[in-house]
């Protein structure tokens, strides 16, 4: 993900794994979504989930159950 705004190749390879879920019934998730503009590529392509520090920061467990 941290290449795809940069590498076509990149790009290409979550386009593809992206469609290729979709096809075989399954939601899609990123890794990696840093920035505002890589979560608009990531939504572009149609990838149904993100996570990264463009989405929150990461939690410790314990606090992530208790909220």
């Amino acid at each position: 993900m941290r290449e795809i705004l940069h590498d076509p190749i990149d790009r290409e390879m979550v386009r593809s794994i992206n469609e290729i879920g979709h096809l075989t019934g399954k939601l899609t998730i990123a890794e990696f979504a840093e920035n505002a503009e890589i979560i608009q590529m990531l939504t572009s392509l149609g990838v149904d989930y993100a996570q990264g520090y463009g989405i929150a920061q990461p939690q410790r467990v314990l606090k992530a159950v208790n909220t």
